[in-house]
């Protein structure tokens, strides 16, 4: 889990460890949503000063998600998932596929 350092972790990156540890085993999370990876789109993690619960670090090319994501490419449509998601990582995001919208990782 995440460990308190200088300063209390954000409610909604707690409810995210919380999920992640409910359902690891079950599902297979990318290296960079585990509890101890998590980071904001300016590379700060949940317990350090200036740590914005909006964004998160996601890989900029295809081969940081081969290394994050267990050497398998993430889909087109996943790509632009998180490329959404880098953006509006505290609220939850539908994404249309199909006629239907779909919810992934921590929005589900």
């Amino acid at each position: 889990l995440l460990h308190r350092q200088s300063r209390q972790v954000p409610p909604f990156v707690a409810e995210c460890a919380f999920g992640y540890h409910q359902h690891v085993g079950q599902f297979e999370f990318p290296k960079f949503l585990h509890p101890e990876e998590l980071r904001d789109a300016s590379g700060k993690r949940p317990t350090e000063e200036g740590y914005t619960t909006s964004t998160l670090w996601v890989p900029t090319t295809l081969e940081e998600y081969k290394l994050v994501c267990n050497g398998t490419p993430p889909t087109p449509m996943m790509l632009a998932f998180w490329q959404t998601k880098s953006q509006h990582f505290d609220k939850v995001v539908l994404y249309k596929v199909g006629k239907f919208y779909e919810i992934f990782f921590f929005d589900a």
